[in-house]
């Protein structure tokens, strides 16, 4: 069985846009202050950045 290796530029050049269908997604989820949200995806964690952002961003409020 071969191993397979991440490589950032494959990644970003074939599902670059998987972040960008999660932030839909991150919107309709209208995050409040008592909410978590776990990722389990994978990727660069561009997401996550963003899910992190809008948390901190509702803490804060």
């Amino acid at each position: 069985m071969s191993q397979k290796h991440w490589n950032r530029e494959q990644y970003k050049k074939h599902a670059g846009y998987v972040p960008k269908l999660g932030q839909h997604l991150l919107d309709l989820l209208q995050p409040k202050p008592s909410e978590r949200i776990l990722d389990l995806g994978c990727g660069e964690g561009l997401l996550t950045l963003d899910i992190q952002a809008v948390l901190f961003l509702v803490a804060d409020t």
